[in-house]
């Protein structure tokens, strides 16, 4: 009511009032709605990364399963070899989780402060914990599962008949 009185006595075109404490109640509410986007985008992602990593997994131990029958020749139990396969996955979940995590703070921090000139606003920084960590468990489970389990379906395989390509 305060803003609305203001404005009809100011006539000035160089003059504004705005009422800041409910413009920010609104870029909460935006701020919200986004992130339960993004949550939900992130899921999906995460679901096709897991069909992807499903996918490709079996083939890529189906090509070394050579190198797993020799592995178990020489001695090594095949819960070690599969542990290999795991921390394959593990290592390339993590090298793509540290790459986006550093390319995707580069742009938001970039975006922001080119949005904070325009509209004159303070810089915050607002790191998306509660987008991050779930998406980061959800990883490592899809790493994990997606891995294992194809590695395990070779473990039952006799190691000649591995070796034989059967």
């Amino acid at each position: 009511q305060l803003t609305n009185a203001l404005n009809v006595y100011i006539n000035d075109d160089l003059t504004t009032v705005a009422d800041v404490k409910s413009t920010m109640e609104t870029m909460d509410n935006t701020l919200s709605m986004l992130n339960i986007f993004f949550v939900v985008v992130a899921v999906i992602a995460g679901l096709l990364c897991f069909f992807v990593l499903w996918l490709s997994f079996p083939a890529n131990v189906n090509e070394n399963s050579w190198e797993f029958a020799v592995l178990r020749s020489v001695g090594i139990t095949a819960a070690r070899v599969i542990s290999l396969y795991v921390y394959e996955a593990f290592a390339i979940v993590l090298a793509s989780v540290i790459l986006g995590l550093i390319i995707g703070l580069v742009v938001a921090t970039m975006m922001t402060a080119q949005f904070n000139m325009f509209t004159q606003l303070p810089f915050t920084f607002g790191f998306p914990s509660t987008l991050f960590f779930p998406v980061l468990a959800m990883c490592i489970i899809i790493a994990f599962i997606g891995s294992y389990v194809p590695a395990s379906v070779i473990r039952r395989k006799p190691i000649s008949g591995v070796l034989k390509g059967m």
